[in-house]
């Protein structure tokens, strides 16, 4: 269940075909326990039915929390440095957290899957093939598609949360990098759907819009007012960041997450839960289905 108080441009990464295998399971962060502790998830492989949520606030991405992994490869401008961490795995989709310092260099290699990530910090650009620049700054939605290749230049050290999914080819889809700033998802930008019918509590309204949407892979935002409502077998995997407001989401088993600004979780292909929002939320996210 969701219960919200949610305006949350969620960066919401809706794939489909992600949901962890009996051979492939979800492999999930320490997560925090009711006195503040780091414990581990009580079920390290969730149910095929029913699997849990993946939650993890801003800390757990920290620059503290990464790994480095060193001195970037092929790099022509600068001496950029780079860590990471990640998050979760869901068959074809991943989810974690990266950081580069300044610098250039080419991604000849065209991209064998499509990402999207939401800059928490620094400055850059990505240029495609036919020398198109995109910058990017803070708050900002990239998506580099499946096929993509170019050129990396990072202005300032950037830090950003991202998705990455693997999937098949899709015709005729673009591979030019799309960057989508914060503006366009304020609320006049934003596609109302009403409040919703399954509302258990409240009256939840919401609201999203795509910014990208290509075979099994979407990227966009949602927001919602406050309320409760159902979230029963989802059709695909939802990734998410959360720019702003307050939820809970409520697992079967009575287990329950308090997800607030700068949080990212994971809903997971066939998953069901509650969600209640206490205020307005916004969330940026990508979704796909998600088969291991």
């Amino acid at each position: 269940m969701c219960s919200s108080d949610l305006q949350r441009p969620c960066i919401v990464a809706s794939l489909q075909g992600c949901a962890p295998t009996p051979e492939q399971p979800a492999t999930m962060p320490a997560t925090t326990g009711k006195r503040g502790r780091e414990e581990e998830p009580a079920a390290a492989t969730p149910s095929a039915a029913s699997p849990s949520f993946t939650h993890a606030p801003l800390s757990y991405f920290a620059l503290e929390e990464l790994t480095p992994k060193g001195r970037r490869k092929n790099v022509d401008n600068g001496d950029p440095h780079d860590a990471s961490r990640p998050l979760v795995k869901l068959g074809t989709a991943s989810v974690g957290s990266w950081h580069c310092t300044e610098g250039g260099w080419d991604s000849a290699a065209p991209r064998l899957t499509t990402e999207s990530f939401h800059v928490l910090a620094g400055e850059g650009s990505v240029t495609d093939l036919d020398g198109t620049a995109h910058s990017f700054g803070p708050g900002d939605t990239v998506v580099l598609p499946k096929g993509w290749s170019g050129r990396w230049d990072v202005t300032k050290a950037i830090h950003k949360v991202w998705v990455v999914h693997e999937h098949e080819d899709v015709a005729g889809a673009s591979v030019a990098a799309v960057v989508t700033p914060p503006g366009s998802f304020a609320s006049a930008e934003m596609s109302p759907q009403g409040v919703r019918k399954d509302a258990v509590h409240g009256q939840p309204s919401s609201s999203t819009r795509k910014v990208y949407n290509a075979g099994t892979t979407a990227v966009g935002c949602w927001t919602c007012t406050p309320g409760g409502f159902p979230v029963v077998h989802r059709p695909t995997t939802e990734c998410f960041h959360v720019l702003e407001g307050l939820f809970f989401l409520t697992n079967t088993d009575g287990s329950a997450r308090r997800c607030g600004p700068g949080d990212t979780g994971v809903l997971p292909k066939a998953g069901a839960a509650t969600g209640t929002s206490s205020r307005r939320s916004r969330r940026f996210g990508s979704s796909c289905p998600t088969e291991g």
